[in-house]
Formats: structure tokens, sequence, C-alpha cells
């Protein structure tokens, strides 16, 4: 009777399985610090790749099209440079009041200006010559700011600061 009842009692509470420890259930905290350490790196090599990239894609796209949206194409383009190296801005600005902002670039931004007027005041298809001297002035501003140095350069080609969209004029 005694054997009998030790099996009925044993019947009605099994034995536990026992619980997991908790060092198999995660991994161990010595190898996250790793991928911490390589994720740092990739990541800033990774953003040194693509913003370049972002900028040399937006101004190819820019330089592409013909007439006034490649008149006006090139006009954001070099108010967008000028943004990336720092300099304030605004939608309300000429190309002429960039000259006074930004002196060492004057001349190209001049010309830019010349070119841009005519097209889009004068009332005559911008051409194909139009178009070159547009670009060839965005050439000289982005070559005049290059020689602030290289600190300034690497700065302005890492940047989203004239990669985002400029508010417009209300």
């Amino acid at each position: 009777a005694a054997a009998a009842e030790q099996a009925r009692a044993a019947a009605a509470h099994p034995p536990a399985a026992p619980a997991p420890t908790a060092t198999a259930a995660s991994p161990s905290p010595r190898h996250r610090p790793w991928a911490l350490l390589l994720a740092v790196p990739g990541l800033l090599l990774l953003w040194l790749v693509t913003v370049p990239a972002l900028w040399a894609g937006r101004a190819w796209w820019r330089r592409r099209r013909g007439g006034r949206p490649g008149l006006a194409g090139a006009d954001r383009e070099v108010r967008d440079r000028i943004r990336a190296y720092g300099v304030a801005v605004t939608p309300a600005m000429t190309l002429r009041d960039l000259s006074a902002a930004v002196p060492d670039v004057a001349p190209d931004l001049r010309r830019l200006g010349e070119v841009v007027d005519r097209a889009v005041w004068s009332g005559h298809e911008a051409g194909g010559d139009d178009h070159d001297t547009a670009w060839s002035a965005v050439r000289g501003v982005r070559l005049g700011l290059a020689r602030r140095g290289r600190r300034a350069r690497l700065r302005a080609a890492t940047t989203l600061r004239g990669l985002r969209p400029m508010p417009t004029a209300r």
C-alpha cells in the first residue's frame, strides 16, 4: 500500500526540468563592444562616400538639363555650394547680393548673374552658349571656394547643409 501511495504521489507531481542558465540564453557581453567599434568607422566611411556622391549626382542632374531649367539649376547649384561653406544665403538674395557676401568668387557670380538675368528677363530662349557660360561660372565658384583650405572643403563636401532644400521666399 505504501508503494502504491508513493507511485500516485509521484504521478501527481512530476519532477521539474532544470531552469535554463542565463549564460546560454544571451550572447556574451564581451562581443558587443567589438560590434560597436566596427560599426562607428563603418558608418563614418559610409557617410564620407554617400554624401559627396549625392552632391555629384545632383550637380550632374542639374547640368544635363538645357535651356532655362539648366540655367536655374546652375543658380541653385551655386547657392547650395555657398551654403555648404557656411555662408548665410536667403531666398531673397540675388546673385549680385551673393557676390557681395562672397567676394573671393564675385567675378564668377556676376558672370552667372548676367547669363541668368538675360535668359529669364529678356524673353529669348537660352542657348547652348548661355548654358556653357553659366556652368563655367559654376566651376569657377567651386574652384574659388575650394581655395579656402582642405578643412573647409572637406566639411563642405560632407555636410548636408547645402543638400537640404532652401526655404522659398514669401
